[in-house]
């Protein structure tokens, strides 16, 4: 397994537990856990020690109150963030707002994750 936990921070409920089942299923990690709101995930990593940190993140763009963006400047300010892989999924594909992640070389992909999408990316 390549990752030990594994966080799916997406604001779609039905979107959420779909992607948990795809990478539970896929055995690429050993525990997932779902965020449906950017700033809960990001307090939550601030309230762990760096060694406690997910291995990756699922993170959507589009949310409500911290989006993709806002979460990932967030992110970058703990201490070891950079040993977080980070993967973005979005149901939009607008340039303008995937570019700081294309510009800092983050995969990313269109919604909705399978199974074979989860494989390329790994």
């Amino acid at each position: 397994m390549p990752y030990n936990e594994v966080y799916v921070i997406d604001d779609d409920y039905i979107y959420s537990f779909v992607a948990f089942k795809i990478l539970e299923k896929s055995n690429i990690c050993k525990k997932v856990s779902i965020f449906n709101d950017g700033t809960k995930a990001i307090n939550h990593l601030k309230s762990l020690p760096p060694n406690k940190y997910p291995s990756a993140i699922f993170l959507d763009i589009i949310m409500p109150t911290m989006n993709g963006k806002e979460f990932y400047e967030a992110l970058k300010s703990l201490p070891a963030a950079e040993k977080i892989t980070l993967f973005i999924h979005s149901g939009t594909m607008n340039e303008r707002e995937l570019q700081p992640f294309r510009d800092a070389n983050i995969k990313i992909f269109q919604k909705p994750l399978n199974m074979e999408e989860v494989k390329k990316l790994l």
